[in-house]
């Protein structure tokens, strides 16, 4: 692990860069992941960024899309499910037989509040196991059912 954290300590040579052209890296906003899908017991990295040592998180949300440890895709795909299902609700209140929207109005919301939810990121997320994408499809089903 020794000689990991040394490779990974290129971060002072990144720091004396920021410095010398005017950038500041944020340490509240820095988070350290090891993934690894063994089950074997792993350190942690201890690595640091301007002599403070940087936070090691299970967790990371990285433009939209949490990734964990395992590179399993189960928090995410768990938050993407919760946030569709807010999105569901909004379609159901605008299915109503008698003064409803049409159904070209419908598949029209649907792709855009639900459908652009779960194609952002899916070739990330598509690696996560068979049983956990699975757990997206009640969302898509309900939604087209309602669309229909």
């Amino acid at each position: 692990m020794n000689a990991i954290e040394r490779k990974l300590q290129v971060l002072n040579k990144l720091q004396t860069w920021a410095n010398t052209n005017g950038f500041k890296f944020s340490q509240d906003k820095i988070r350290v992941i090891r993934s690894c899908r063994k089950h074997k017991l792993h350190l942690d990295p201890v690595l640091f960024l301007n002599n403070q040592q940087l936070t090691v998180a299970s967790e990371v949300k990285f433009l939209g899309i949490i990734f964990d440890r395992k590179l399993s895709f189960l928090p995410h795909i768990k938050y993407l499910k919760s946030k569709c299902l807010k999105s569901l609700n909004l379609l159901q209140v605008i299915v109503h037989n008698n003064w409803g929207a049409d159904q070209c109005t419908l598949f029209t919301l649907y792709h855009f509040i639900i459908r652009s939810k779960l194609d952002y990121g899916s070739i990330i997320y598509n690696s996560a196991s068979v049983s956990y994408v699975q757990q997206l499809n009640p969302v898509t089903t309900s939604a087209l059912r309602l669309c229909l």
